[in-house]
Order: C-alpha cells, then sequence, then structure tokens
C-alpha cells in the first residue's frame, strides 16, 4: 500500500517559490493500471518522482507498506530502486551505447543478481520483441523498441512498481497503442503508474484516473478495485555484488567521451612524470655507491691515502702513521709508498728516454690477492744476498722505455727478452748526493693502463685524470723486495740517511672505505682517478637536477588541471547514463568504484606511457655523463623505488581524490536535474 499524507513540493527558483504538488492525500493500491491526467507543467512528473523516490517532499509524508520513506537514508532509497520501482521515462532512460542486453544485465546486476539469459529472452518476448534484439545497440532502434526495452528493463528486475512519464508521447499512434496494451497487461500482476496527457488512448485503459492542476488533485475517480499486496524483495543480504567487470566496462565507456581532453592529459603527464622521474634520478643518485661502483670498473681497484697540510699539499708518513692506517683497514690491505724524494729518477743511463717513475713499493705475496694484475716472470729477492736490487715493472714503463712497441698489443716473447736481456740503471736523489744502482728486471706487470686518446682530449676531466693514473695508480711504479724498499726510502733528498718515511700508501678498495676514511679524521684524504668525474656529478646534479624539479612542478599543476577537465568534461557527457545507473539504483560506493577504476587507470596508462622518454632520457643522459665525465658506469639508475612513491602514488591518489569528487558533484548534478525535469 502505497499512501501520500499531506504531501507538497515546493521549489525554490532564485528568490520565488514555485509550488509544484500541494497538499496530496491519496492512497494508491498495490496492482492495477493509474493514470494521471494534467496539462504540462501541472505536477505530473513531481508527483512521479515523490512516489519513485527521486525526489523528497517539502512537507508531508510517503508510506510504502506502512514505512516512512521520507526518513530514509540513502542506502533505504537505493534498496526501492533496485527492488521496487522500474522506471520508464519518455526519453526511455535507456544507456545508447550499450547492447540491449548490456542495458538489462546492469538493471539485474546493480540489483546484485546474476544475470540469466533466457530469462531475458523471455522478458523480450512478453514485450514483442525476440533474441535477435540482445546484440543489437540501443541508437539502433526505433522509437517504440527502444520504449518496449525500457519497460522489459523494468520488468526483468521484477519490478513492484512500474511508474511511467509520458511513455507514448514520443511514439506514433500503432506503437503508443502496442504500448498501452503492454502496460495495462503488466498492471494484472502490479502497480503501474502513468503521467500522461493522451487521455483519448490511456483513459480506456485506466482502472483509475487522477486529474492534478496547478499541483492539486481536482478528480480522483475509481474504476476498478486494486488487488494483491504489494511486497518488497529485499536482497540486501545476497553475497552476489556489482561486478567488477560491469564497473570496468562502464568506467571505459565514460572514457570514450572524452578522448581528446585524453590525449592532452597524456602529453601533459608524458612531461611531468618524464621530467620529474628525470629530476628524481639525478637527485637520488647514491654517491657512495656511484664511486664504488666506478672504482671496481676502472681497473684500479685501490686508493691513494695521505696525510694533507694546511697548504694542502701531501706530507710525508713515518711508521706511526702508517700503523695507524693498518688498523683501521687491515695490514692486509694496505701498500705502502716509497719517499719520491729518495726514489726520484734523475735519468736511466744509455736511454734517451726518461721513465716516469712514480713511487717504489714493496712487494708482498699478500697483495697479489688484490692487486689482480696479472705478473709475467718472478718476485723479486733480497738484494743482501743477491747483490742486485731484483725488481718487478710494469707494461706502461717498459712502453716509455721504448722497450714495448704497444703496450695494448704485445707478445710474452718481448716480456721474456725484457726479463732476459734489459736492466735498469737508474740515478736516484737529485741534490748534493745522487746515487746510481742497477735494478734487475724480474717481473712484468701488466697494470692495464687506460687507452686516453686523443678523442678523449676535450673531455671535461681528461686532464686531471691523467694526472690521477700517473701519479696514484701503479701504472709508473717499481716493485721492490721488501727490505730493498726500506732500505732506498731511507735516505733524504740529499742523500742522508734517515729513518724512513713514506709519500702515502694504497689501500685496497672496499664498500665501506670512505666510512673508514672518516674515522680518521679530515687531516687524511684520498685519491682515484674517478674523484673529479665525482665531483663534476655532484655539481651537474645541483644544477640541471634541481632545474627539472622546477619544470616538473609547472608540468604538475598543468596535469593536475588537465586531469580535473577531463573527469568534469567525462562527467558532463556521461551525466545521463550516470542518471539512469542512479535510477537503477547504483549506490554512491558502486559510483565511486566506477569512477575510480577510470581514474586509476588513466593515472596508470599516463604513468607508463611517461616511462618510455624517462627511460630515453635517461639512458642518453648516462652515455653524454660517462663520455663527458669520463665515468665509468653509469651514474644514474633506470628504476628507484622513491619514484613511484614520489610520483606514482600521489597520482594514484590524487585520481581516488577526483573521483570522490566526481561521485558526489554526480549525484548534485542528477539531484538538480531531476528537479528541473520535475519542473
Amino acid at each position: 500500500m502505497i499512501t501520500f499524507k499531506h504531501i507538497s513540493k515546493i521549489y525554490k527558483i532564485k528568490k520565488r517559490h514555485v509550488i509544484a504538488l500541494n497538499d496530496v492525500s491519496l492512497t494508491l493500491p498495490d496492482s492495477g493500471f493509474v493514470l494521471l491526467e494534467g496539462s504540462s507543467g501541472s505536477g505530473k512528473s513531481t508527483f512521479i518522482k515523490l512516489l519513485s523516490l527521486q525526489l523528497k517532499p517539502s512537507q508531508g509524508k510517503l508510506f510504502i507498506n506502512d514505512e516512512d520513506t521520507t526518513t530514509f537514508k540513502d542506502k533505504d532509497v537505493l534498496n526501492f530502486r533496485k527492488h521496487v520501482f522500474g522506471i520508464v521515462d519518455q526519453d526511455f532512460n535507456l544507456i545508447n551505447t550499450y547492447t540491449v542486453k548490456d542495458n538489462l544485465a546492469i538493471a539485474i546486476e546493480i540489483q546484485g543478481s546474476k544475470f540469466d539469459l533466457d530469462n531475458a529472452i523471455k522478458i523480450l518476448k512478453e514485450v514483442g520483441l525476440d533474441e535477435s534484439f540482445l546484440e543489437r545497440k540501443v541508437c539502433e532502434l526505433s522509437g517504440g523498441e527502444q520504449q518496449r526495452i525500457a519497460i522489459a528493463r523494468a520488468l526483468i528486475k521484477h519490478s513492484k512498481i512500474i511508474v511511467c512519464d509520458e511513455p507514448t508521447g514520443n511514439l506514433d499512434e500503432n506503437n503508443a497503442t502496442q504500448i498501452a496494451n503492454l502496460l495495462k497487461d503488466i498492471s494484472k500482476s502490479r502497480l503501474v503508474v502513468v503521467a500522461s496527457h493522451d487521455k483519448r488512448l490511456m483513459e480506456s485503459y485506466a482502472d483509475r484516473i487522477i486529474f492534478i492542476k496547478n499541483g492539486n488533485i481536482t478528480q480522483d475517480n475509481t474504476i476498478n478495485d486494486a488487488f494483491d499486496k504489494l511486497t518488497v524483495n529485499d536482497d540486501s543480504a545476497s553475497t552476489y555484488r556489482f561486478p567488477l567487470i560491469r564497473s570496468i566496462k562502464i568506467a571505459f565507456s565514460f572514457l570514450k567521451s572524452g578522448v581528446g581532453k585524453l590525449i592532452f592529459l597524456m602529453i601533459s603527464t608524458f612531461l611531468t612524470v618524464g621530467v620529474a622521474m628525470t629530476s628524481s634520478s639525478i637527485l637520488s643518485y647514491d654517491e657512495i655507491d656511484l664511486k664504488n661502483r666506478c672504482v671496481i670498473n676502472s681497473g684500479a681497484n685501490y686508493y691513494g691515502v695521505g696525510k694533507k697540510t694546511v697548504d694542502f699539499d701531501v706530507q710525508l708518513l713515518n711508521d706511526d702513521d702508517l700503523n695507524a692506517i693498518g688498523d683501521v683497514f687491515g695490514d692486509e690491505n694496505v701498500i705502502p709508498l716509497g719517499n719520491d724524494e729518495a726514489l726520484h729518477t734523475v735519468a736511466e743511463d744509455g736511454n734517451p728516454n726518461k721513465p716516469s717513475i712514480s713511487y717504489g713499493l714493496p712487494f708482498s705475496e699478500k697483495y697479489m690477492t688484490w692487486i689482480n694484475y696479472p705478473l709475467f716472470g718472478t718476485t723479486p729477492k733480497d738484494s743482501l744476498f743477491y747483490n742486485t736490487y731484483e725488481v718487478i715493472l710494469t707494461v706502461h714503463l717498459c712502453a716509455q722505455l721504448g722497450w714495448i712497441e704497444d703496450e695494448y698489443n704485445f707478445s710474452s716473447e718481448e716480456l721474456q727478452n725484457i726479463i732476459d736481456n734489459k736492466t735498469l740503471n737508474v740515478t736516484l736523489g737529485y741534490m748534493t748526493i745522487q746515487r746510481k744502482i742497477d735494478l734487475k728486471i724480474v717481473g712484468i706487470y701488466d697494470t692495464n693502463y687506460p687507452i686516453l686518446g686523443s678523442k678523449n682530449e676535450n673531455r671535461l676531466d681528461h686532464k686531471q685524470m691523467t694526472y690521477y693514473i700517473d701519479t696514484y695508480e701503479m701504472h709508473n711504479d717499481i716493485f721492490f723486495y721488501q727490505t730493498d724498499f726500506i732500505e732506498l726510502c731511507s735516505y733524504d733528498a740529499f742523500g742522508q740517511k734517515m729513518d724512513v718515511e713514506y709519500c702515502g700508501v694504497l689501500v685496497k678498495h672496499t664498500n665501506d672505505f670512505n666510512t673508514k676514511l672518516a674515522k680518521m679524521g679530515d687531516e687524511y684524504v684520498s685519491y682515484h682517478r674517478v674523484d673529479p668525474s665525482i665531483r663534476n656529478m655532484k655539481e651537474f646534479e645541483n644544477s640541471l637536477g634541481v632545474l627539472l624539479e622546477y619544470i616538473s612542478l609547472v608540468f604538475l599543476g598543468i596535469t593536475i588541471i588537465s586531469f580535473i577537465a577531463l573527469i568534469k568534461t567525462i562527467m558532463d557527457k556521461s551525466a545521463n547514463e550516470i542518471r539512469i545507473l542512479q535510477l537503477l539504483g547504483l549506490s554512491k560506493t558502486e559510483l565511486f568504484l566506477v569512477n575510480s577504476i577510470q581514474t586509476v587507470f588513466i593515472s596508470l596508462i599516463c604513468f607508463l606511457t611517461a616511462m618510455i622518454p624517462y627511460l630515453i632520457c635517461i639512458y642518453n643522459l648516462n652515455i653524454y655523463l660517462m663520455s663527458d665525465l669520463m665515468l665509468v658506469v653509469a651514474p644514474l639508475n633506470y628504476f628507484n623505488w622513491q619514484l613511484f612513491v614520489i610520483i606514482l602514488l600521489p597520482l594514484i591518489l590524487l585520481s581516488l581524490i577526483i573521483s570522490l569528487f566526481a561521485t558526489l558533484s554526480a549525484t548534485k548534478i542528477n539531484v538538480k536535474n531531476a528537479n528541473n525535469i520535475a519542473r
């Protein structure tokens, strides 16, 4: 039983109040054909929308089965829309881009039931159609066929109340008669309420005729009594829910209405994400990790370590310094460098080429495991027993002396010939006393002197790197037996005996090298050929990285505006579809899910698309930096968890926020539209 008790509906238009329905009190039967008659603007549509709970009355109460619907919450209203009402408007309220099958299926799925194809075919036959219509799009059907589909949709829901607003208004006489006959048949088992001004046709079918004029009931004529008790199916406990696949289909159907702005959004996101992620990669690279990787890949897996003075010149180390360094890094990882004043080479007798000998080093078997240079020949022995200084040279020194034609392409025969036939006659010291000594070559290290050809001369760090390679790496060093090394280092620049002093040490590379060095205090410094490149990388980070960060913020603003504009366009163009879905009972939660799928998909597709220029950019940046800064490894990582934290997650969060506002906005818009239509 449906009861109107003193119901009024007043619309506020600017400063005016318009009474659409005035103090209506009546009771409607549980079944039968009820006709509402009246001219346009009389209040028929308002009556229909109040009855179907699309509007709330300004005054009075509406009872359905003794339940006061004016106190209903949204979920209660939706429950009635899903299970009680079937709404058939003169514009049919069908989704034109969907097939007939989808229009029927979505109604039953919103209700919380599974779509039954056989039942759908049966319903179609009841309204005078057949299964051939199932796969046809609604927009391909005639007006009469669309009206039948709208009625079929109400029937497939097993709606107890079917409300029709001008159902024959857009139909020719033949189709109007068929629809009237169909509604009459339906009214035998349920309540059919029809608002129409087509008296000539509808009055012959009505069981009750209610006349409305200027919002007032002027006549209420009952022709046949009602029967059957109205029941409400409450399937709220059903475990079946609105299918996710249906939500996805709706979301993508909405997307079609904003393709142009979607492309613009993709371009703006393309730029935003690409620039932001590039900036993030530049700003978030790990300097220590980069240095470690560069050292490992440089072929010189050791550092030069010294002690600096106030004027930044490296000062000599004594045994106490050597012990302190050994305590921190481990004695087995430290090689002392000889005093270059004592070991300074003035000339090599009989050879016009002056070898650039940097330091003398003590040879020890323990260093063989981490120096990792190929050794041809044998190791040096103590001169105390052999009356000669035995040494190991490097391939690079042999090439400087002219003993090897090409240090990058030599044979074992060439090296053996040097060991068998060559002696290095040098004069050490450079002040008052010069010492001439003969060095017997017993072995040769291939230290893999890097190729720094003419193509590298214009690169940013070429001179600095060449200096570091020649000064702080082993290419120009000579390995002595340990006691010989100590004996030779015990002379000063004047050739006088002194306590042993060292120019510095070589320390094996480890990932925690810089941490250990920091423990020794600021007076100790390290040297490696990659240092200039790392410093220039830091400058690059501080300039380009920060600039790109600001540019990405500008693009981000454009993207957010584009995102909102796209969603607004989609909502505006899909407003009618949303209204229809809400009339069928689609809840705000389900609409939010549809909007979320839509916006998250947009975010993901934009983000993934933006990965393409990002990867291209990082790839080319790495090539440029490795070339110009002479970095031996790529400094920028392609992927970083921070990228997802600072880009993707906020993008998805923004999507969900926009979805929420779009859902709330769509609901408000449709309420306003319902008010306008009712008037």
